[in-house]
């Protein structure tokens, strides 16, 4: 049985969670008839994408999904494509890029996945998930380029999903006049753990089953050059 890596991040910006790791630990252990693996990944410049990079090699994942939260989102959104840019704010450790500063000298300014996720997505009709070209500057960012950069030239067919906020991320404590403290609902919208659990899954079921059709057609273990072969 081959395997499926899944990561998901740690809480970052004061919150107690992290909405992909929520998703992410309620996935099944199986999928699609490969094995998933989870990985917790640090919210910090380069290592988030270190760490993810040693468990892919590991295992050696056939698929990887990397998963991050975006607050804000309505539904999740697997992403198109990588920029080589940072953004200059701290990461969990302190460190704050420079403005503009990039992630790889001399990199392309852009990476695309080799997973055809435009098609994944006509197939996910009715479900909350749509594509998206901005997977920000921040970690998740620089972990879906440093990871695309690095698995260049291999049969490797890695996304990255962001997801909504889940629940209780949508709560901000305020201060009465009195001077107690309290919470109150924003209008934040946020998607429960279960249910981004349940569109990842499907997202990820439907990748599997294209993966296996495409090392089918080529013959091979090599699925993007099916897939190259197919959009040629």
């Amino acid at each position: 049985m081959k395997n499926i890596l899944v990561t998901g991040f740690e809480p970052f910006g004061g919150q107690g969670v992290n909405a992909s790791w929520e998703a992410v630990k309620r996935l099944p252990e199986e999928i699609g008839g490969f094995q998933v693996v989870r990985c917790r990944l640090p919210v910090v410049f380069g290592k988030a994408a270190e760490k993810a990079l040693e468990e892919i090699h590991r295992i050696q994942a056939a698929l990887v999904f990397l998963v991050g939260e975006a607050g804000g989102r309505e539904w999740v959104t697997p992403e198109l494509l990588a920029r080589n840019v940072r953004v200059d704010l701290a990461d969990n450790e302190g460190y704050v890029p420079r403005e503009g500063e990039v992630i790889v000298k001399d990199g392309p300014d852009v990476i695309r996945p080799g997973m055809n996720v435009e098609k994944i997505l006509g197939q996910m009709k009715g479900l909350p998930a749509a594509a998206s070209e901005n997977a920000g500057r921040y970690v998740c960012n620089d972990l879906f380029y440093l990871t695309l950069y690095s698995l260049q030239n291999t049969d490797v067919m890695v996304d990255f999903v962001h997801v909504p906020y889940t629940e209780g991320q949508n709560l901000r404590r305020i201060r009465r006049a009195d001077g107690q403290e309290e919470t109150e609902k924003t209008d934040v919208p946020i998607l429960p753990a279960e249910q981004t659990a349940a569109v990842l899954k499907r997202f990820i079921e439907l990748a599997a089953e294209e993966y296996m059709e495409q090392t089918a057609a080529s013959g091979s273990d090599d699925p993007q050059a099916a897939a190259a072969g197919e959009r040629l």
